[in-house]
């Protein structure tokens, strides 16, 4: 029932929302703010993508204050936190790493896009 409840409130989260435009923008990273109709839900929802294809998600490799998240596809992974400060790594094999540090406050969801570049190292000799 909680699963049910959390999906349910990241739908109205997304489709109710309003975009905040304050937080600034990066070629590599881009992070989208939202409120939430109830305060009790914070979420943070990480995805990743080719650079040099945008269109193209990856099955990232996130690391949220130190504690790895692999996923095994390419979906969106989403985090209920609560309020507070998070260091944000996301990866991919072959692709260099980018790093965040945001802010969540009570009420607040991010939805961050971490944009991978090719590594400049060759895996094989």
């Amino acid at each position: 029932m909680q699963v049910v409840r959390c999906g349910l409130a990241l739908i109205v989260l997304l489709n109710l929302s309003c975009n905040s435009s304050d937080i600034p923008k990066t070629d590599q990273v881009q992070v989208q703010h939202y409120k939430t109709i109830s305060e009790d839900y914070t979420y943070l929802v990480l995805n990743a993508y080719e650079f040099d294809q945008p269109e193209k998600k990856l099955p990232g490799l996130f690391i949220v204050n130190n504690i790895i998240h692999q996923l095994s596809d390419s979906r969106s992974f989403v985090l209920n936190v609560r309020p507070g400060e998070f260091s944000l790594r996301a990866g991919f094999v072959g692709k260099e790493w980018e790093e965040l540090e945001v802010k969540v406050v009570k009420g607040d969801s991010l939805v961050i896009d971490f944009f991978l570049k090719q590594e400049d190292i060759d895996l094989i000799d």
